[in-house]
């Protein structure tokens, strides 16, 4: 819609679905403005495998009671660090939850997730994003893989 109309989208979600991705796709996203033809927004997507996975902040230590966020990043095979991992889905799993219990992140008044991962936690699906609440003193690890993984699991431990 025409700018300034208040009938437009701030955003979009375009997604992939390659399957099997040797090397490198480029994919080019055109968006026109119905009501103003010129008005055109360019962009050029990327489609890599991934072959690594870090949850960021190795280690951590978090107060009973506390709840903390952790996040993981992809890398392909070159070690580029892909810039979003929004919309996909993982299994996140604590080696002791006497210690620490996990949770998907959800939307509440301590973290903000955008519209893409409430929709995912309102679903029952863990997104990149994951919540630790300390339960007690001692030592607990957590694990986590691409959800449904063609092919051989892609993991990382902290």
């Amino acid at each position: 819609h025409a700018l300034g109309s208040g009938d437009c989208h701030h955003m979009v979600l375009v997604r992939s679905n390659a399957r099997n991705v040797d090397g490198e796709e480029k994919v080019r996203v055109i968006a026109r403005d119905m009501q103003l033809p010129e008005l055109e927004l360019r962009c050029e997507v990327i489609v890599k495998t991934v072959h690594r996975l870090e949850i960021e902040t190795r280690v951590r230590h978090i107060n009973v009671n506390e709840v903390e966020p952790v996040t993981v990043k992809a890398y392909d095979g070159n070690g580029n660090v892909f810039s979003s991992l929004e919309g996909l889905e993982f299994d996140w799993h604590v080696s002791n939850p006497e210690v620490v219990r996990g949770h998907p992140a959800s939307d509440d008044a301590t973290f903000r997730l955008t519209p893409v991962r409430r929709e995912m936690a309102l679903a029952g699906l863990q997104s990149d994003t994951y919540l630790l609440q300390g339960r007690s003193t001692g030592r607990s690890s957590v694990t986590v893989r691409l959800h449904n993984m063609q092919g051989a699991p892609i993991s990382s431990a902290a």
